[in-house]
């Protein structure tokens, strides 16, 4: 064959090299330190649990591995070991994805419900073996376990670079933090965000209570007046046996949002890392830095902190 026309169709086949950093436009620099483009970017993918389709950044991939005595297949999150951070992910099979949260991880793990999540590729692939799979019964804690390791590992990455000025530790008030330069998130070293969402959650819940019982209250005097009032004996006693609404606890006790602060007209996270990581690991990650004693830390805008933000932000998604 004409060897134009070979190379003309193989002009648009050809893997794209990576760019190389001197030629990157300034917006195309502003996209690699931005760790949500990262997120946004990963392929989207399905919750074999919910059906719902996300990137794959919001998922948490089980893949089967055989036990070395029984050879039973087992689903374990290998994907999040810290051994296989920063490699490149090799073909092991087809996984079991679901969103990560850990309370659809505990969820499944009720009843082997995780086996009406499996896709049919999955179930093919693993033939009559599928009845034998295991399912950790820490599966939850494990996945939080790995995530763990993995924020701590980057974290120290940033908080031990020769760079001193990624992490600025200060001490001055969360609202100061208009005072630094290029901030991408705020840690939170001394866990005061936990306390402050604590009781911010409580103000609200207690002014809903409150509303639920002014209702409550106008509901009994309407059937007081109505079962005094209205001739109809059957209405007057379908009232009195049907008791006044109460508030459900989920609307009493609404489900907290990511903390955030304002950083010269928009939003940066706030990171507790004592509610994420928990006090040990924090202690260890900041023993012989500049850190220690802060109250907070800057961690700045750079693509040396862009892995140390997102596996902050899948741990904090995980806790949700």
């Amino acid at each position: 064959m004409d060897p134009i026309i070979v190379s003309a169709r193989q002009r648009y086949k050809e893997p794209k090299h990576t760019p190389k950093p001197s030629s990157l436009t300034p917006f195309q620099k502003k996209l690699q330190q931005n760790p949500y483009a990262h997120i946004l970017a990963s392929p989207v993918r399905m919750c074999g649990s919910t059906q719902v389709r996300l990137p794959s950044f919001f998922h948490v991939d089980l893949y089967t591995k055989l036990h070395p005595e029984t050879r039973d297949p087992w689903l374990l999150p290998t994907t999040l070991s810290v051994s296989s951070l920063g490699k490149r992910v090799v073909d092991q099979g087809t996984p079991l994805r679901l969103l990560g949260r850990r309370r659809i991880v505990q969820y499944l793990g009720v009843k082997r419900r995780w086996l009406y999540a499996m896709s049919l590729r999955l179930r093919e692939q693993l033939g009559v073996r599928t009845s034998k799979t295991v399912w950790r019964e820490d599966m939850a804690d494990l996945v939080l376990e790995l995530l763990r390791n993995a924020a701590v590992k980057e974290l120290k990455r940033v908080f031990q670079h020769s760079n001193a000025s990624l992490v600025v530790p200060y001490s001055n008030g969360i609202a100061s933090v208009e005072g630094h330069d290029g901030v991408a998130c705020v840690l939170d070293l001394s866990g005061s965000t936990t306390m402050r969402q604590f009781e911010a959650a409580r103000a609200r819940s207690e002014k809903l209570a409150e509303k639920g019982d002014d209702l409550v209250e106008q509901v009994r005097k309407i059937r007081d007046w109505k079962r005094t009032n209205l001739k109809e004996p059957m209405l007057g006693s379908e009232l009195s046996v049907n008791p006044a609404p109460r508030l459900a606890p989920a609307v009493k006790n609404p489900p907290l949002q990511f903390e955030t602060t304002q950083y010269w007209g928009s939003e940066v996270p706030i990171y507790d890392l004592v509610g994420l990581l928990g006090k040990d690991r924090v202690v260890g990650l900041l023993a012989g830095t500049a850190s220690v004693g802060a109250e907070y830390a800057v961690l700045k805008t750079s693509k040396l902190t862009v892995a140390a933000q997102t596996w902050l932000y899948k741990l904090q998604v995980y806790l949700v």
